[in-house]
C-alpha cells in the first residue's frame, strides 16, 4: 500500500474519463483484485462468494476492502478518486445497477475487475473499457542524498527501524530510496562520492533551542527558506514526550518527525499545509493517523517533489553514528 502513492500521477486521468469512451486503470491494483478474488489468467475463475475492492484516494493511497456475498456491503471511505471491485462467482461480469448507483454517488468511476476485462461505470451513468495504466518512472532528475547522523545514541536494531520508516514515509511521494546504514566503522562510506545534493538530518538526544534564523517545532528544526534547506535536527527527549502524551510509540513520531522536516528541506520554510505531514502543530487525530499509516504529504507537494525528485531517483536515507 505504501507503494500506491505513484498513482498521483494517474489522478487527472481518473476525474477527467467521464469525458472518454475507456478509463484507465492501475495495472497492479487489478492484478491484486484478481489474485485476491483467485481468478488466474488463463480465463477461468475458482469458484468464490466473495468481492473483493480497492478505493483509489484523493491523497494517493489505497484502501483495499473485502464483503461477503451475504448482503454485507462495503463500506466505502471519503475522497474516492477510482473504485475498483471484483463480482462473486457466478454473478454477471458488467456493471450492475448498483454499481452504477455507486458511481453516481461517489462521483468517481466505479469499476468491475474480471478475470481477462475491466469495465467502469461512470458517474454519468455510461459503461466504458477500462484500459490497464502500468507505473512507468518518469524521467530522472536531480537527486537526494539524506545523511542522518545519531547523536542520542540509538540502538543499531532501533537506528535500523528508525531509517525503514523514514524511507518507506518518503517512497510514498513516488520518490526511490536507498537506505545505507553508516557505523563508525566504515569510515568515509557514508560520504557522498558523486554531485547529488546532500541534507543532513541529526538526532539529537534533548529538546530542541529556538534559534532566530530556523523553522523551529518543538519536535524539530530546520535551517530552510524558501527554497529549501541543508541542515535540520530532531529531539528525542521531545519526541518521547509528545508519542507518551499521545499514546503512540515513540518510533513511530520519530520517523513522521523527521519526515516533516526534510519536507522542509526540499519544500522551503513555507511548506506548512492545514493537514498532513506537513502541518505545523499536530493534533491527537494526527498522532492516531500517524499510528494507522494514514498521514501523507499533500497532493500537491507531492507533485512538486516528483517533478523534482521522479519516481527513478534514488534518495539515499543514510545513518551514521555520530563521534562524541
Amino acid at each position: 500500500m505504501k507503494n500506491t502513492l505513484r498513482l498521483l500521477s494517474t489522478l487527472l486521468l481518473f476525474a477527467s474519463a467521464a469525458l472518454a469512451q475507456t478509463q484507465t486503470v492501475p495495472a497492479d491494483i487489478v492484478a491484486r483484485l484478481r489474485r485476491q478474488a483467485q481468478m488466474t489468467y488463463v480465463n477461468t475463475q475458482i469458484p468464490h462468494h466473495e468481492e473483493y475492492a480497492a478505493a483509489v484516494l484523493s491523497n494517493g493511497s489505497v484502501v483495499y476492502m473485502m464483503a461477503s456475498d451475504g448482503g454485507e456491503q462495503f463500506d466505502l471511505p471519503l475522497g474516492i478518486m477510482l473504485l475498483l471491485h471484483t463480482h462473486p462467482d457466478g454473478v454477471r461480469r458488467e456493471p450492475s445497477e448498483e454499481d452504477k448507483a455507486t458511481a453516481k454517488r461517489i462521483s468517481a468511476p466505479n469499476c468491475v475487475v474480471t478475470v481477462t476485462e475491466v469495465w467502469c461505470a461512470m458517474p454519468n451513468g455510461k459503461i466504458v473499457l477500462g484500459v490497464l495504466l502500468e507505473n512507468k518512472p518518469t524521467a530522472q532528475t536531480a537527486g537526494v542524498e539524506v545523511q542522518v547522523h545519531d547523536y542520542a545514541g540509538l540502538e543499531p536494531s532501533t537506528l535500523q527501524k528508525f531509517v525503514q520508516g523514514t524511507q518507506e514515509i518518503l517512497r510514498g511521494t513516488g520518490i526511490s530510496i536507498n537506505v545505507v546504514l553508516c557505523e563508525r566503522t566504515t569510515g568515509g562510506s557514508c560520504e557522498s562520492p558523486d554531485k547529488r545534493e546532500t541534507l543532513v538530518l541529526r538526532v539529537q538526544p534533548g529538546r530542541a533551542k529556538k534559534m532566530s534564523n530556523t523553522f523551529y517545532s518543538p519536535l524539530g528544526q530546520s535551517f530552510a527558506d524558501h527554497s529549501g534547506g541543508k541542515y535540520a535536527s530532531v529531539f528525542l527527549e521531545s519526541i518521547e514526550d509528545q508519542a507518551s502524551k499521545a499514546n503512540v510509540p515513540w518510533l513511530t513520531v520519530l520517523d513522521y518527525a523527521a519526515v516533516h522536516e526534510i519536507g522542509h528541506l526540499l519544500l522551503g520554510d513555507q511548506a506548512h499545509t492545514p493537514r498532513g505531514i506537513m502541518k505545523a502543530h499536530w493534533n491527537l487525530n494526527d498522532y492516531a493517523d500517524m499510528s494507522q499509516g494514514w498521514f501523507h504529504f499533500s497532493v500537491e507537494q507531492i507533485r512538486q517533489l516528483r517533478s523534482r525528485y521522479s519516481s527513478n531517483t534514488q534518495v539515499e536515507v543514510t545513518s551514521s553514528e555520530a563521534r562524541h
